[in-house]
């Protein structure tokens, strides 16, 4: 079977720690082609690591490389990027969360389905043995009346700590900006014109380490 030619869109500690080793440890069914970041100085770097000759500033020029499918690992919410894929005949994945908003995400479930194209989120969980089993043996107990749920949440570096993440201070203020205002208004349409904090507890928390579907 002929491998699947992929895109990489945003190339941060998601990306380096889990999606782009993975696809070379799985390099008998993926071959990556491309790779983006708004950083010039990582997608160098990753791209002689990985030995990818093809890496973008801009998503829209990786979009218009001839590829299967795109995986979008941006920050925020990742509706442009991945409606921008699907429109040009790419089958896309995306991080969670897959955006801020219902509307966004009904324009994405209603322009894959136009597009003929499948559109999927990374929610791992749903393949993790512990959790099958755990819903499994939910599943035998019957009338539920209460569930509750514990997350164990340490520091996010422990996370970190032992990889060797790539990070460059070579992004243009004003990219980062224009993104974070279109972040936050997006939060306010979500859930109204709350306060700064908890603007951040939604962007941060709720669509951050929370966003797991359990």
């Amino acid at each position: 079977m002929a491998r699947l030619r992929v895109g990489v869109i945003g190339c941060g500690t998601v990306a380096q720690i889990m999606w782009l080793p993975n696809l070379r440890e799985l390099e008998e069914q993926f071959e990556l082609r491309a790779i983006c970041d708004l950083s010039p100085g990582l997608i160098e770097s990753l791209g002689r690591y990985y030995n990818v000759s093809r890496y973008f500033l801009d998503y829209r020029d990786l979009i218009a490389e001839d590829l299967d499918a795109v995986i979008v690992l941006t920050p925020g919410s990742h509706t442009s990027v991945a409606l921008a894929a699907l429109e040009a005949g790419k089958h896309v994945i995306v991080e969670k969360p897959m955006c801020y908003t219902l509307r966004e995400a009904d324009t994405l479930i209603s322009t894959a389905r136009r597009c003929g194209r499948h559109l999927m989120v990374g929610y791992m969980k749903r393949h993790d043995p512990g959790y099958l089993y755990g819903r499994q043996q939910v599943h035998q107990i019957g009338n539920l009346r209460f569930v509750q749920i514990n997350v164990l949440h340490p520091a996010e570096t422990l996370y970190f700590a032992h990889h060797r993440i790539k990070r460059f201070n070579d992004v243009p203020a004003k990219k980062i900006e224009a993104l974070q205002s279109e972040w936050d208004q997006l939060a306010v349409e979500a859930i109204g014109p709350v306060s700064q904090r908890l603007r951040f507890l939604y962007q941060e928390v709720f669509l951050g380490s929370m966003v797991h579907d359990v």
